[in-house]
């Protein structure tokens, strides 16, 4: 029998496993999911011309997110990658200047963005890119936070459409963008194609994680990242048998 230190410690895994599991197939379901958007969502561009997009981020109330030169160096980045497509040669990205941010526990104030904002995205066309329309698959990597803990990177996904003409007029960029600077934007990486979705294939021999957690007893619960001394308040209130709120 597993003492109870031996317990908190398989519970601590055992609720990982269900978190991956969980974000796996409720990605919707999870706290600081945002609405991220291409505006517009189709452009215009001349051979060899450039254009830009404005990718457009809200996210839920109460949240916001790390920028993409956060301080700490164990939080995450917001980044902007793209799938390689022969009609752009390449493309870069713009971040709105971030804000302080003091949140709890933490002694520097944290560099993020707010609730709302904009990415500025200028992608050049090559100058031998064929005549027609070309779709351009973008990921958006972010780790949303509240006031007390940061929660496990999201990746969004959204295409822009290009159509390449000789005749394509130049388009003033989004207003949400203006104020960017691109004269020191950086590259947007390529990233590998999306994988295409297939049927689910059985195993050979199914098992249900979830029914794994049966021969454990809940002592705790919490979300997110932790900070050293939450984490271990926390698994010491676990192994004291102290009650949770709502527990």
């Amino acid at each position: 029998m597993l003492n109870l230190r031996g317990r908190v410690a398989a519970a601590v895994v055992a609720g990982i496993t269900l978190a991956i599991v969980a974000s796996v197939h409720a990605q919707g379901g999870r706290p600081g999911v945002a609405a991220v958007a291409a505006l517009p969502a189709a452009l215009e561009i001349q051979p060899g011309g450039t254009a830009r997009a404005a990718i457009t981020v809200r996210l839920p109330e109460g949240f916001h997110m790390n920028s993409d030169r956060p301080r700490d160096p164990n939080l995450i980045p917001i980044t902007v990658s793209m799938e390689a497509v022969p009609a752009v040669a390449s493309a870069t990205v713009a971040f709105p200047e971030a804000i302080d941010l003091k949140q709890e526990g933490e002694p520097v104030p944290l560099r993020v963005f707010e609730r709302e904002f904009a990415i500025g995205v200028q992608f050049t066309a090559a100058a031998d890119a064929a005549i027609g329309v070309s779709r351009v698959p973008l990921r958006v990597r972010y780790q949303a936070c509240d006031e007390k803990q940061c929660f496990l990177p999201i990746t969004a996904l959204l295409d822009v459409t290009l159509s390449v003409s000789a005749a394509a007029a130049v388009v003033t960029p989004p207003a949400a963008i203006a104020a960017l600077n691109f004269s020191g934007a950086a590259a947007v990486p390529i990233v590998a194609p999306r994988p295409m979705t297939t049927a689910p294939t059985a195993a050979a021999t199914p098992t249900d994680a979830l029914a794994l957690l049966d021969g454990f007893t809940v002592g705790g619960t919490d979300g997110g990242y932790l900070n050293v001394s939450a984490f271990t308040k926390f698994v010491q209130e676990a192994e004291a048998g102290v009650a949770q709120k709502g527990m």
